[in-house]
């Protein structure tokens, strides 16, 4: 039993505790005054209620139970260490495939420019082509012109064509 003086005191605290709602508080300092052969009688009737708790509720918490919950509680603590991992690892996965779509963009858009340079270069070839044959076309017609008045003039003709074989060769050789 505590002394007189430290009673009034020790009331106190136990009224603290149970107002404000200290419960496991007030049961730490009823079991480890119970251990150091001190009695704190308000406690005890508190704790002894079987409308506050029930023995059903209590036996719930037994120690054994208190053992699985803590093996429950572990056993949580590494799922969620496996799943933060996890989380870390898939952040990392979609940090690089975000950075190779970023890469194959990057290679898709630099081929189509250069597909577009070779398109361009190409129409630019294909348009000088026309125009590199039509002057040689211009070159061998009037090449085949020359020719034909050197033999011509070969011929004794001085220039001066035969009759065409139809009236169309011969209006096709004027311009009318």
């Amino acid at each position: 039993m505590l002394p007189e003086e430290d009673a009034g005191q020790a009331k106190q605290v136990e009224q603290f505790l149970l107002s404000h709602g200290f419960h496991l508080t007030a049961l730490e300092l009823l079991v480890e005054s119970a251990g150091a052969g001190e009695q704190f009688p308000e406690l005890e009737n508190f704790f002894q209620d079987q409308r506050r708790f029930p023995a059903e509720e209590i036996a719930r918490h037994s120690h054994a139970n208190a053992l699985d919950m803590q093996a429950q509680a572990r056993e949580r603590e590494q799922r969620l260490q496996l799943s933060e991992y996890e989380l870390r690892l898939a952040k990392e996965d979609l940090a690089d495939m975000s950075r190779k779509i970023s890469e194959a963009q990057s290679q898709a858009s630099a081929a189509k420019q250069e597909q577009q340079l070779l398109l361009t270069q190409q129409q630019k070839h294909a348009s000088a082509q026309p125009a590199e044959s039509q002057a040689s076309a211009v070159s061998n017609n009037s090449s085949s012109a020359q020719e034909r008045e050197e033999q011509q003039t070969r011929s004794g003709l001085g220039g001066l064509d035969m009759a065409p074989a139809n009236w169309q060769d011969a209006t096709a050789t004027f311009d009318w």
